[in-house]
């Protein structure tokens, strides 16, 4: 009965892992069911994710005109993010990394910006609750909407 639990559950996560495509280069007009995650440089340009993305440490990601149906998430030392004109349905994390640039996106959830060491900029967005704590420097940029905004994001 153990081996058979064990079996069900590793073809699961084999199932679970195959759902995820790993972002190197360019990707243009498709659609993505499942998650992404993001181990070097990737551009995604009029991409449908089913899913989440992940940035990882020295991960660079370029998201335009997309939608993302959960979360979008970049920590551990991630190199950068140019994020312009996407539609969010989740929540957009940028932790503990370099800089990063938002431009005109609708994120259904909260931006949550923290202990980056880099130039953070953020213009035309429009959110739930727009947080930015513990930056190095101060995040720059105008017209953000979100119904609370907190710390170093107060007055964009």
């Amino acid at each position: 009965m153990r081996a058979a639990v064990c079996v069900l559950g590793c073809l699961f996560a084999a199932t679970s892992f195959a759902d995820s495509v790993i972002c190197q280069g360019h990707l243009r007009n498709q659609s993505i069911n499942g998650n992404v995650v993001v181990h070097q440089k990737c551009i995604l340009d009029n991409v449908k994710i089913a899913g989440n993305i992940e940035v990882k440490a020295q991960g660079s990601l370029t998201l335009k005109r997309s939608q993302v149906a959960g979360n979008v998430h970049a920590g551990d030392d991630f190199g950068g993010l140019n994020l312009v004109e996407n539609h969010i349905q989740g929540n957009l994390e940028i932790f503990s990394g370099h800089k990063a640039e938002l431009i005109r996106n609708q994120v259904a959830g909260a931006i949550d910006i923290q202990n980056n060491i880099g130039k953070l900029v953020l213009k035309h967005n429009q959110s739930q609750s727009l947080s930015c704590i513990h930056n190095r420097i101060a995040p720059i940029g105008s017209h953000n909407e979100a119904t609370h905004k907190h710390e170093q994001c107060r007055d964009l």
